[in-house]
């Protein structure tokens, strides 16, 4: 099935309660000894709800994170040290999702401030 960008972004906010209490099931699970990273988190919980990770598409950053709208949507970082990348969901109230090694090596929820420390936005 072949879906548009924006098809997506719509499905992410209509199932975003779902897809956020969904992901905040693992929660302080830790992974790291399944080489289970920040890609492999995103994937299984976008796969739950059939949403594709669009790799290759232009996405629009989110640029206001006091909007409803953007809970459910993916966060592209950048290590403001290393050439690495990050990913994390967005769930609301500046606080972000993700399997990280560097926050504790596990699945956290982060205060976006927090995480814009080591990372910045792409």
């Amino acid at each position: 099935m072949n879906i548009s960008t924006v098809e997506t972004l719509e499905r992410i906010q209509k199932i975003a309660p779902q897809l956020v209490e969904f992901a905040k099931s693992f929660v302080g699970k830790d992974y790291s000894y399944l080489d289970f990273n920040c890609a492999h988190f995103i994937r299984m919980v976008y796969g739950k709800f059939n949403i594709p990770i669009l790799v290759n598409a232009t996405i629009e950053p989110i640029v206001n994170f006091n909007d409803s709208s953007e809970v459910g949507k993916m966060v592209l970082l950048k290590h403001r040290k290393y050439q690495s990348r990050h990913m994390a969901i967005y769930i609301g109230e500046n606080q972000v999702i993700h399997n990280s090694f560097y926050f504790g090596k596990k699945v956290v929820v982060s205060n976006l401030g927090d995480v814009l420390k080591v990372y910045c936005l792409c």
